[in-house]
């Protein structure tokens, strides 16, 4: 095909969208409209830059990187310019239709003006040829996986059978080892499909638990998009918040809802769940120039199997969002194929975009971008890639611009935990505050039988196995010369994993399990090196002890690869771990996804009779009475009330029980943990220990005991 003609096609698709949505055709509307605005916008600005020659699976990563920034920052221009104009609404169905279907016929115009020369359009060579393939089954099989996940979650939330939730966790890592004994004889195309797949269904396993919202900061994402849905219109003025600031969860996720009309439950459900499962995969293009195919593909599942992949991701959507322009921009710094003015347009997009996303990782990436410029200049061991504009100043104005001036949000976040960081530190050396990740390193939890440390050791060995690596790295020349610029990066990136296990509570205000997976987007290929490094040193200690014991020994190489082995082996014990796979096959407590009797199930679950007890009282709270839940799990959102519409208004206030008595003019609100399980979930008490339990709601009878019951649907009750 002829690259007009291709140019022709692509507008015929968003025509065809364009009627779609407007018409408000079901099915139709929903796929066409998220594969039209996930891919079509960042194909044509790639085709603008002239990029054609790269691989498939670059084109598509850069692609919807690419089109989630182009969402964002035509969506804010329209958010800001048709006001000007007397439209109140700009964020509504019409206006984005028209605006984005006239940037795109804009793009599609300079695509054809700036490859007018007559190149043709064709599938890229890589793809015809993996599908001639003889092991085809394998590149076919891990779809399977995310089907696996929506059945075995229905069947788990409707019945309480969880068994083809545990077949599904059991068939990957049996696929992982096939793949490994087949690697030879399988396509590369296998390997980012693979990962792609398994990211899906290991992130809708936890994501699709209830018809509602499941665990994190996602109630306060969902919330602040629900001021921007009501009034169709982005303002921080509207509700002042740093997840109001964040563009990732509030003007976005409009933008979908706008476009595909679906349950905007479901956006952070499912569709923005889709959207992260991206960050493996591009982290697998950024390993496999360093560490090749194979362990690239291992270094990504290595990724995924962390406790904050699987049930942080899925409950913290910015995080998740602002991931993926994060390992594009590191992409794109790291790809020589990527050069001059493309680089930096490139590079530029993601920058901006990951600041605007989310308050946190820019500042992230701010300091390794320091490091990658100041490290090469004091060794003198490499060239300098980068610019101290694009490394500091960029950056850093654009961080003080959107979060100090525009949003003016979140400089005291950063302020507070600046100081939190200056405390501690005369604090290093006092063990009785260390954070518990490093007295985990070497003391044993009393409350726990020994068999139930098992997860908690594979976790330890793994980051003394990431520790080996970084150190082989930096030491051993063959390493160094493998990783080159890559090396530092994981500088600063095992400096701050440090400083997370050895400075007391150093992730307080943030959380360490944020930070970790934050970090091990750089770290993963370490754990590979580690491992290396490890069976090179035993390797080495054989052929001595064995050549001392016998002088005419002779080594002879094993037929098999060992070292691959023992690398497979260890993932795979610590995706058992980390799933909690390894506690539901045992019989011990698990976490919500395997276990429907866990707290975390019981306590995140949300039932139609909370929501429709929650809207009895917000249609009957005439004075606006304060409402105290039995079951609240995060202080800054409405609970159940965040799916009624009252949770927008906030006409009244909503707290979780404490220790002391109810005010006299206030609700008590019952949920289903209260009643059937005479337990209470509060953020104002202190967390228990997993295996301890809840708290009775036997000890809160006192507090209100004097107030008379005015509500009951079976599963929710209300007292005044």
């Amino acid at each position: 095909m002829k690259f007009g003609r291709w140019l022709i096609t692509l507008m015929i698709i968003v025509l065809v969208t364009d009627i779609s949505i407007l018409a408000d055709i079901p099915v139709l509307r929903q796929v066409l409209g998220f594969l039209c605005l996930t891919t079509i916008p960042g194909l044509l600005i790639l085709y603008v830059l002239k990029l054609n020659e790269i691989s498939l699976l670059k084109r598509f990563l850069l692609s919807v990187g690419l089109s989630i920034s182009f969402l964002i920052f035509v969506g804010l221009s329209i958010n800001e310019l048709l006001p000007w104009f007397g439209y109140s609404k700009p964020l509504s169905t019409f206006p984005l239709i028209l605006f984005f279907s006239l940037a795109l016929a804009v793009l599609c115009f300079i695509a054809y003006l700036r490859n007018k020369s007559g190149i043709q359009f064709t599938l890229p060579s890589e793809f015809s040829q993996s599908i001639k393939n003889e092991r085809l089954s394998l590149l076919l099989f891990p779809f399977l996986f995310p089907l696996l996940s929506v059945i075995g979650r229905n069947l788990a939330d409707t019945s309480g059978n969880n068994k083809v939730l545990i077949l599904m966790f059991l068939l990957i890592p049996v696929y992982i080892v096939l793949l490994m004994w087949q690697n030879k004889k399988v396509s590369e195309a296998t390997y980012p499909i693979a990962i792609g797949m398994i990211s899906i269904a290991l992130l809708l396993s936890r994501g699709l638990i209830s018809d509602y919202l499941i665990g994190g900061d996602i109630y306060s994402e969902y919330h602040s998009f629900q001021v921007v849905s009501k009034n169709l219109h982005w303002s921080i003025a509207a509700s002042p918040s740093i997840t109001t600031a964040s563009l990732s969860v509030s003007l976005l996720p409009q933008i979908f809802q706008s476009i595909l009309g679906i349950n905007p439950l479901y956006l952070f459900k499912v569709v923005f769940l889709i959207l992260t499962s991206l960050v493996p995969v591009i982290c697998y293009v950024i390993y496999r120039r360093y560490v090749g195919i194979l362990y690239g593909f291992l270094s990504s599942f290595f990724f995924m199997a962390q406790v904050p992949f699987i049930y942080l991701l899925s409950g913290h959507i910015r995080v998740g969002i602002t991931l993926v322009s994060f390992s594009l921009a590191l992409m794109v710094l790291l790809d020589n194929n990527f050069t001059g003015l493309n680089k930096r347009i490139l590079f530029l997009i993601f920058l901006i975009s990951l600041v605007v996303e989310y308050y946190v990782l820019p500042v992230l990436f701010l300091g390794l971008m320091f490091c990658f410029w100041l490290i090469p200049k004091i060794t003198k061991k490499s060239p300098q890639t980068l610019s101290i504009i694009a490394a500091i100043i960029l950056p850093f104005i654009l961080i003080f611009f959107w979060w100090g001036q525009l949003t003016a949000t979140a400089f005291n976040q950063y302020i507070f935990f600046s100081r939190d960081i200056l405390i501690n530190l005369s604090n290093m050396f006092v063990e009785e505050l260390y954070s518990p990740m490093v007295t985990a390193l070497y003391t044993i939890d009393q409350n726990l039988p020994l068999i139930m440390q098992v997860p908690g050791i594979v976790q330890r060995i793994t980051i003394f196995i990431i520790a080996i690596g970084v150190v082989s790295i930096l030491i051993m020349r063959e390493q160094r010369v493998k990783f080159s610029n890559y090396a530092f990066l994981m500088i600063p990136c095992f400096a701050l994993l440090l400083a997370e296990i050895i400075l007391p509570k150093l992730g307080f205000r943030y959380g360490a399990d944020r930070l970790y997976i934050q970090l091990l987007v750089i770290l993963a290929p370490a754990f590979i090196a580690g491992c290396q490094a490890i069976f090179n040193i035993c390797i080495y200690l054989f052929r001595f002890i064995r050549s001392n014991d016998s002088p005419r020994y002779k080594h002879t190489h094993p037929t098999f690869n060992l070292q691959l082995i023992i690398i497979v082996i260890l993932i795979i014990c610590q995706f058992f771990s980390t799933s909690f796979l390894y506690h539901q096959l045992l019989g011990f407590p698990a976490r919500e996804i395997l276990d429907t009797e866990s707290d975390g199930y019981i306590t995140y679950y949300v039932y139609d009779s909370e929501v429709v007890a929650a809207n009895w009282l917000g249609a009957n709270n005439i004075n606006n009475l304060p409402a105290c839940i039995g079951n609240m799990n995060q202080p800054s959102a409405g609970s159940v009330f965040e799916y009624t519409e009252y949770g927008v208004d906030r006409k009244f206030s909503v707290y979780g029980f404490r220790k002391k008595p109810f005010a006299e003019n206030s609700y008590v609100f019952l949920r289903h943990l209260n009643i059937i399980d005479g337990r209470v979930r509060t953020p104002y008490i202190e967390e228990p220990h997993p295996y301890d339990g809840l708290p009775l709601l036997i000890e809160y009878f006192c507090f209100f005991a004097e107030k008379n019951k005015i509500y009951d649907n079976n599963g929710s009750s209300i007292y005044r």
